[in-house]
């Protein structure tokens, strides 16, 4: 049932971005058909799948966000267990290294930031999210 409601709605949507579409595109043969042998430059799909590339991309980011910051906390751990061993390499190495880690996490914290955003414009200025629903 909501499948069919979408289709509709991507029907309606292409109805007023692109030429009229004839009663039978209804169909999700007739979609595909009309997305495949469609005049238009930029197919309406390929936004479909940049979008999902979008949100894959942001979700990967994310990932090497926990990563980082499992890192920190592993890094912590060490300069905590160092209080006691009191080993002089560990004392001048490991607040280098967690300062550069930490310094990754901050870029990688800011370009997911800018990136949602980038891909936030996107789908408003394709209008995909009149058409599909929330695919985040």
């Amino acid at each position: 049932m909501q499948y069919h409601k979408y289709r509709l709605k991507i029907a309606g949507f292409l109805q007023s971005y692109f030429k009229p579409l004839p009663d039978n595109y209804l169909s999700l043969q007739g979609l595909r058909h009309y997305f495949r042998y469609s005049s238009h430059k930029i197919l309406f799909m390929e936004k479909i799948d940049k979008m999902h590339m979008m949100d894959k991309m942001i979700r990967e980011l994310e990932d090497i966000t926990n990563s980082q910051t499992s890192l920190l906390k592993k890094i912590s751990q060490l300069e905590a267990d160092n209080i006691n061993l009191g080993n002089t390499l560990l004392d001048k190495r490991l607040p280098d290294i967690h300062e550069k880690v930490d310094q990754a996490l901050t870029e990688v914290t800011a370009v997911r930031e800018e990136f949602t955003e980038v891909r936030d414009k996107f789908i408003k200025d394709n209008k995909l999210d009149e058409v599909l629903p929330e695919s985040t």
